[in-house]
């Protein structure tokens, strides 16, 4: 009854396929794999949250609730997009730089000519 528990559904439909026929074992060795992914999926999630408490500790930040990480996140993202839109700026900046030259170059021969 408790491995009811751990799962938040249980699905009626009953799998079929032409090709093969699902039998006890096949349906225990598809459990047991589900079962592993998501104790995986679990360690990661505790491992990640370690490293991020460890990277705040070292940031000086070991006391913080949920809100001042999701506000560091948020600016964070802020600060990337202002360093992309600086980026594309600078290489618009240079194309028409080097654009301008190019016809002044062109400009000169003609008149050279």
């Amino acid at each position: 009854m408790e491995a009811k528990e751990e799962r938040p559904y249980i699905s009626n439909l009953v799998r079929v396929s032409p090709m093969i026929v699902m039998t006890p074992e096949m349906e225990k060795a598809c459990k047991e794999h589900g079962d592993k992914i998501m104790v995986e999926k679990k360690r990661k999630a505790a491992l990640y949250k370690l490293q991020r408490d460890e990277e705040l500790k070292v940031m000086g930040l070991e006391n913080c609730d949920q809100f001042y990480l999701e506000k560091i996140a948020e600016v964070q993202e802020i600060s990337k997009r202002v360093d992309e839109e600086a980026v594309r700026s600078a290489e618009a900046d240079a194309t028409e730089l080097v654009t301008r030259e190019v016809k002044k170059k062109k400009k000169a021969e003609v008149e050279a000519l």
